[in-house]
């Protein structure tokens, strides 16, 4: 197999050509994971755009019983400049590709001032790892975030190379494409262990350093204001009655070598089956050569100058970092210090994306034979597009399309040639979790709900959801008591438990889902879940909510994808059933006389 010039770019040409015939013929019919995705980040930025929320200052949003416009994602991200100028779904999109391109533009950055003037030489292999590593199927609501990463340590290079005063303002340019609770504090972090590291090796505290971690604090500070206006002079949060089970010693050592093998679904980067085995067997024989070539302790030395080194070094300090977050020590400490309760430092585990793929570039440039470059470049490619994991997109969009082309007729073809033994079960189940998955236009099913709304002469009442997410109301213009989100009032979650006090007692479960967390002020029921679904598990249920506290709250509509059993003996009038408008929902609507 032979490498022609510019291969990566070529590749990556036809990648972006096949998405984007593939986004344009489907459009909204394609299919793109809900959870935390489009019942979460990109359901708020929704409800910033239909409500003319962007740039308002005293606002409240028609979710979680008005939620203060100031929790909700600042003005300032680039990311929000995107979902305020196109709509909401192409908004998605054009974030996916722009993830991807600013991954390779920050990769070449970081290539060019790595490498210098034998960049070109390896140009296609820093090109193609940049291009992986803004592919991997990580956490979808932050994608600019995960991207920037290169571009921010290439900045940190040259800045201390050569200090110059436009490094700073690049450094303070980069806040805009993070975020500062789940990136940005991070990268301070980093920063500050840099200079201490460097402080200690050299013996030369560097300043400029420090203007660095100055130069992007302020950006973060600048950007999310209104998040550090919420927290200081709004309600009490429910971060503060968050309660976080410790685990001990065993159970964070066996989270550690988790999370090195597999990472988190949040942070996936699909390289346990090629890039992890590919940089051990590297790590091992550098170890090995260097030993044997140069004895212990040199090769000891050796070892810890080189870069690659260090990247290991940095990817193991992030997983046990991440596996001991919730060791017994760690959460006692955390409620010693003000503000860090619910500090999540399971969050430095997001970085190991960009530093597996930059040790797998260092590996592939090491590698003289282009026979070699190209099957581990291969198998890295189809690792990171065909292997299903939680935010995988490629692979789930491939999925359902072999699903939807197999069909009822062909499956029942399957079913007869192998018999009706346990593969023919397990080919008739696997077929219906496959086909059981909404697309984007399925979930928020928006013709549906605006034949709804003017059916039932909807006015802006606050309403509820059941047995879905509440972010299908919210996004279809349907204001909710209930809601998703992470930081909201602590006041109002205390009153959204009234509201579901009756379920909460009879299911432990969803007891200490909603007292130890509470995220999700949703009207919980053991009978019928709110995961996103074709075909619901069940036809009816009893639906046990306080129905006086509902009417206190202000709740008119209660739209549920089954039949409340119980809806008379709570007061309510069925306002009708709808379906229809290609919505796989059947929706009842019950109503407060």
């Amino acid at each position: 197999m032979h490498l022609k010039k510019n291969w990566a770019y070529k590749i990556i040409f036809c990648f972006v050509l096949l998405s984007l015939f593939y986004v344009l013929a489907y459009r909204e019919n394609i299919y793109i994971h809900v959870h935390d995705n489009l019942d979460d980040i990109h359901a708020r930025y929704k409800v910033l755009q239909d409500n003319a929320l962007f740039w308002n200052i005293n606002a409240k949003a028609p979710m979680l019983g008005g939620l203060d416009r100031n929790l909700l994602p600042s003005d300032l991200k680039v990311q929000s400049w995107i979902y305020m100028a196109f709509p909401a779904f192409y908004a998605y999109i054009i974030l996916c590709f722009m993830k991807m391109l600013l991954s390779i533009a920050g990769g070449i950055f970081l290539g060019r001032t790595l490498l210098g003037e034998k960049y070109n030489e390896h140009s296609d292999t820093v090109v193609f790892c940049s291009f992986l590593y803004g592919i991997l199927p990580n956490e979808p609501s932050f994608p600019l975030c995960f991207a920037s990463l290169p571009l921010l340590i290439a900045i940190m290079i040259n800045l201390y190379r050569n200090c110059r005063w436009y490094h700073y303002c690049a450094i303070f340019g980069t806040a805009f494409l993070s975020d500062l609770t789940y990136f940005g504090m991070f990268e301070c972090g980093y920063i500050l262990i840099f200079f201490f590291i460097d402080w200690c090796i050299t013996g030369n505290p560097k300043l400029r350093i420090i203007g660095a971690f100055a130069a992007l604090s302020l950006g973060l500070i600048l950007i999310e204001w209104r998040l550090f206006y919420a927290f200081f002079f709004g309600d009490e949060l429910i971060r503060s009655s968050m309660v976080i089970a410790d685990i001990s010693l065993g159970q964070a050592v066996k989270q550690s070598l988790r999370d090195f093998l597999m990472g988190h679904y949040h942070s996936a980067d699909s390289h346990f089956f090629v890039v992890l085995p590919v940089c051990l067997i590297y790590f091992l024989c550098s170890c090995i050569r260097a030993i044997k070539e140069k004895g212990i302790s040199q090769g000891i030395k050796e070892l810890f100058a080189a870069p690659f080194v260090w990247l290991v070094i940095w990817i193991l300090f992030n997983s046990v970092a991440s596996g001991f977050d919730r060791w017994h020590p760690i959460m006692q400490l955390k409620s010693i210090l003000p503000g860090l309760k619910s500090f999540q430092i399971a969050r430095t585990l997001w970085f190991n994306g960009f530093l597996w793929y930059v040790s797998f570039c260092i590996v592939v440039i090491k590698i003289k034979s282009r026979k070699y470059k190209a099957v581990l470049c291969s198998l890295a490619f189809f690792a990171v597009c065909f292997i299903p994991q939680g935010y995988n997109h490629i692979s789930m969009n491939i999925n359902m399309m072999i699903a939807n082309s197999l069909g009822e007729s062909r499956l029942a073809k399957a079913k007869y040639i192998t018999g009706s033994g346990k593969f023919a079960v397990n080919l008739e189940r696997v077929f219906h979790e496959k086909t059981n998955v909404l697309s984007y236009n399925e979930f928020y099913s928006p013709e549906l709900f605006k034949a709804i709304k003017t059916e039932i002469s909807y006015h802006n009442e606050w309403s509820v959801a059941y047995g879905m997410h509440p972010a299908v109301l919210y996004c279809n213009g349907i204001a909710t008591l209930d809601g998703y989100h992470p930081y909201y009032s602590q006041r109002y979650k205390n009153q959204f438990r009234k509201l579901i006090a009756h379920e909460l007692e009879t299911d432990e479960t969803n007891r200490r889902y909603y007292d130890d967390w509470g995220g999700r002020a949703y009207i919980f029921s053991r009978e019928c879940s709110y995961n996103p679904v074709k075909a619901m598990n069940v036809r009816e249920a009893d639906l046990l909510i306080d129905i006086n506290v509902f009417r206190a709250m202000g709740g008119r509509y209660i739209f549920s994808r089954v039949a409340a059993r119980n809806y008379a003996e709570l007061g309510l009038k069925h306002a009708g059933t709808f379906s229809g408008y290609n919505s796989p929902y059947e929706i009842y609507v019950y109503k407060t006389y």
